[in-house]
Formats: structure tokens, C-alpha cells, sequence
């Protein structure tokens, strides 16, 4: 699995808050949540893939570590939710240019 691979590449622990952009059906979070023992929020702009996501999350007991919801990656508000990594995997390539100010290029 590639996502194994990029997660010794980074710093999660128990303690970590991953948010999961562009999560699709969840594998990597639950694989992140499982593995390191960390809270995952994911976000899609796929609403069928984040039901499918969020019943296998159940079924694999995850629940409790993982959330995965409909949201835009362009347009995230955590206000009072600090990450301690953004996980992009196969997403980055599908968003716009964005100049430093937020604003699409």
C-alpha cells in the first residue's frame, strides 16, 4: 500500500490529529487511526464515497477515531481543531492554483 509508506515519512502518534483531504471512502484514515492510534478527519467532495467510507469506518469499529464528512478542501474551517498533518493523497493534482492569499489563480 502507498499509504504506508508515506506514513513513516511523517510523525504520527497517539496524540496526532490527521485531517484526511480528499479521503474518498476512508482506507488511509482507518489505516492511519488503526495503525497509530490517532484521530482522523476526513473530507471529500464526494458525498456516496464518504457514506460508503463512514459505514466501513463502523464496521472496522473505528468510529470512534475516524470522521469523514463532505467538504471541499479549498474551503476548510476547523476553527478550534489544530492538525498536526494534512494528508493528500491522489487529491492535490484535482485543486486549483491558489495564491498565497487563498485566492484561486
Amino acid at each position: 500500500m502507498v499509504y504506508t509508506d508515506q506514513a513513516k515519512r511523517v510523525s504520527i502518534t497517539d496524540d496526532s490529529r490527521v485531517l484526511g483531504v480528499g479521503c474518498g471512502i476512508g482506507g488511509p484514515a482507518r489505516y492511519l487511526a488503526h495503525t497509530y492510534d490517532c484521530r482522523v478527519d476526513g473530507i471529500d467532495l464526494t458525498p456516496e464515497l464518504v457514506e460508503i467510507g463512514r459505514v466501513l469506518t463502523e464496521r472496522c469499529k473505528l468510529a470512534h477515531r475516524v470522521v469523514l464528512q463532505v467538504g471541499n478542501a479549498i474551503e476548510v474551517t476547523y476553527p478550534h481543531r489544530p492538525f498536526d498533518v494534512v494528508w493528500c493523497q491522489n487529491v492535490t493534482m484535482n485543486i486549483a492554483d491558489a495564491a498565497p492569499d487563498g485566492q484561486l489563480l
